[in-house]
């Protein structure tokens, strides 16, 4: 054990010892600033997406289709597409980009079309 120890001692000086610490501990600050910067790279590329994605989400909403000077009527809830589907309905509501109005009242009953309301036939042109 002793000529073991004898045969190890040459290698245990503390001076290599320091030095090798003090380039592990270089090695570790490097690398934790490399980390470091990648992390704030990687959020700033997340923010970017991010960011992109919530434009083109603002874009494509209704809302900047009210803004455009559109509006969305609805009727107990139900978005109308087409007149005939609103005539159905006495009360509706109607959303402007800045805020909501209610047309109708609750007592009324619905206004059945008429032939003068339908556009008259032209009959054939040749």
């Amino acid at each position: 054990k002793r000529d073991r120890f004898a045969g190890m001692e040459g290698r245990l000086r503390p001076g290599l010892l320091s030095q090798r610490l003090a380039q592990q501990q270089d090695s570790l600050t490097r690398n934790a600033r490399r980390l470091s910067n990648l992390g704030r790279a990687q959020t700033a590329r997340w923010r970017d997406r991010i960011d992109g994605a919530d434009r083109m989400l603002r874009s494509l909403g209704y809302q900047a289709t009210l803004e455009r000077g559109y509006a969305v009527i609805r009727a107990e809830g139900a978005v109308m597409t087409t007149q005939a589907a609103a005539a159905k309905h006495p009360v509706l509501e109607i959303q402007f980009s800045d805020g909501r109005l209610t047309v109708g009242s609750a007592g009324a009953k619905p206004r059945k079309t008429t032939k003068a309301d339908e556009a008259p036939d032209q009959g054939s042109l040749f």
